[in-house]
């Protein structure tokens, strides 16, 4: 009895010293983007996928990692796809309630960001602090992830080039920061469309003279490493 006593206390405090891995995996990813005003799907959007790694509670959280990131391209009739992946193990932290977290980017386009955006808090005395992620689901060979945008329309709005459109694409190189920063290796190319993308639409906002928030973009330093590749 003693025994089975003491493995259970030796087991648990492996698992609470993150000796035991995270294991996650994921269902495909597909959907369609579409522009807002007439409806018809857009072709050459990127869109980019990406797992983020997170430790800490409620009281406060921060970045560790990048579990999976992947980068593809919208055919004739706006659909894209990312296959499955995983079982991935990792010890770096856990993956967070929006993951996975999804960005699609086009020429002339408002960016858009989408994730997961649904989960209970429960702050009863059963469970207290204990967070329900409904699009997660414990598996036997590890955590499943699946997006609750799959199957769903994405809609950009046209822009014009102007203060407006530099600040999204502020916006925008700040999440492609945190990417590169935790995990990705500009030279694989993985979300080297994103990052051309980026720098296209810079040039032409110089071209037309308009400087606020373009020189932040370009100072961002992970992200004016990888354009220099």
């Amino acid at each position: 009895m003693f025994k089975n006593i003491t493995l259970v206390l030796i087991s648990l405090a492996i698992i609470s010293c993150g000796i035991i891995p995270n294991t996650y995996l994921a269902v495909p990813i597909s959907g369609t983007v579409i522009d807002k005003e007439t409806k018809q799907p857009l072709e050459g959007v990127i869109v980019v996928v990406h797992y983020n790694l997170y430790k800490g509670g409620l009281a406060g959280r921060r970045q560790t990692g990048l579990l999976h990131v992947e980068e593809t391209v919208t055919d004739k009739n706006g659909k894209y796809y990312f296959k499955a992946w995983g079982p991935v193990s990792t010890w770096t932290g856990r993956l967070g309630y929006e993951s996975p977290q999804m960005l699609f980017a086009k020429a002339g386009y408002y960016h858009e960001r989408k994730y997961n955006d649904r989960r209970t808090i429960f702050f009863g005395k059963k469970g207290a602090g204990e967070i329900h992620v409904p699009n997660a689901e414990e598996m036997e060979d590890g955590v499943l992830y699946r997006s609750l945008w799959d199957g769903k329309k994405v809609e950009l709005q046209k822009a014009k080039y102007d203060d407006e459109y530099a600040r999204q694409l502020n916006f925008l190189s700040n999440d492609m920061d945190r990417i590169i920063r935790y995990g990705f290796d500009c030279k694989k190319k993985t979300i080297f469309g994103l990052i051309k993308y980026l720098h296209k639409e810079i040039v032409i906002l110089k071209k037309k003279n308009i400087k606020r928030y373009v020189d932040d973009s370009l100072e961002i330093p992970n992200v004016k490493s990888c354009m220099s590749l």
